[in-house]
């Protein structure tokens, strides 16, 4: 079962320097945009409305030149099919998961972690959080990798490998869900 560390609010703010935590961080921008910034990895644009996960161990900063708000949190045992940072896009699903993070927050900081309300309202949060990725645009990804071979497929310079690796999940799950979608595996070509 998967096990909240910690809760959180920011409230505004414009920079969190580079910094790492060893379980997956979840961000719920409250208000204002920016980017997380790494070095392994494009930035990532926010807005008010959007979920930010970022793996465990993955250095990274928070830039907002307006300034940004957020309640986060870390998760321990939870192994999306994603092995990258993403952002899940702003709901009414998403809405919805905000209001159980107040509550989650509330809870957190009433009650002892291992509770009863607490533990419930994190198996809670684990599913619902499956459940929006996926519903995201991510669930989607191996039309990227389609393109990406149709485009390229006749170039000397084509390496199946780097589109792999543009795709923010792991390369096993993405051949899988190919192989599924597609009925061959991206490797055929």
């Amino acid at each position: 079962m998967a096990i909240i560390n910690y809760i959180e609010k920011h409230l505004k703010t414009f920079n969190v320097k580079p910094h790492t935590h060893d379980y997956w961080e979840i961000i719920f921008v409250t208000e204002g945009e920016g980017f997380i910034e790494t070095k392994e990895n494009p930035n990532l644009h926010y807005s008010k409305g959007e979920i930010i996960c970022i793996p465990p161990k993955l250095k990274h900063s928070n830039n907002s030149s307006i300034g940004f708000e957020n309640i986060h949190f870390t998760l321990e045992d939870w192994s999306p099919f994603i092995n990258k940072p993403f952002i899940i896009n702003n709901s009414s699903s998403v809405n919805d998961f905000y209001t159980l993070l107040n509550l989650t927050y509330q809870y957190f900081h009433k009650l002892p972690a291992n509770h009863p309300i607490n533990l419930a309202l994190t198996e809670t949060i684990f599913s619902f959080l499956n459940l929006l990725i996926s519903q995201s645009s991510n669930a989607n990804v191996t039309q990227n990798l389609v393109n990406e071979i149709i485009n390229h497929y006749t170039e000397k310079t084509f390496n199946l490998e780097e589109s792999y690796n543009a795709v923010p999940l792991s390369k096993e799950y993405l051949r899988k869900i190919f192989i599924k979608e597609h009925g061959v595996s991206p490797s055929k070509f």
